[in-house]
């Protein structure tokens, strides 16, 4: 179950970020408010959302959280790289969801065009800053991982 998941994982967050430059697109390159602005918008929050439900899958089987048959919990928070997938990396995608969802109703309930936007444009440069800084990149050392994960070895 580990390694479907992991796969899985690795190439959902490609969904993600193309939904966020479609998002990233239509709220700076755009006309008026449009039909598509909502579906942009509604397509990164799903595809984050996927993301975080494939997430919490793995975690729960991984052999690095205690939630699989990983070690306990103490062991986890004194190593780098098991706190960073444990803890680190699972509760910023829970921020980066919050942020997104909490975004998307405040613009959907703002009262003009120019509110939505900005309000939309906050959440979503919250949003990118973490996945930016807490995804385990091919450059970040110790807790690199590839960008396309075929399986987990």
């Amino acid at each position: 179950m580990y390694a479907p998941l992991l796969v899985l994982h690795s190439w959902g967050r490609w969904l993600v970020v193309a939904a966020a430059a479609f998002a990233v697109a239509r709220l700076f390159f755009r006309g008026p408010a449009s039909r598509l602005d909502a579906l942009s918008r509604t397509a990164l929050v799903a595809s984050a959302d996927l993301m975080l439900l494939l997430g919490t899958g793995l975690w729960a089987v991984s052999p690095l959280t205690p939630g699989g048959s990983g070690p306990a919990m103490g062991a986890v928070m004194k190593d780098k790289v098991l706190r960073f997938f444990a803890v680190e990396h699972p509760f910023s995608m829970v921020l980066v969801v919050v942020a997104l969802h909490v975004g998307s109703v405040l613009a959907r309930k703002a009262t003009d065009e120019s509110q939505a936007r900005k309000r939309w444009a906050v959440a979503l440069a919250v949003a990118l800053v973490l996945v930016a800084v807490m995804v385990p990149w091919p450059w970040r050392g110790a807790l690199a991982r590839p960008l396309f994960t075929l399986s987990p070895g």
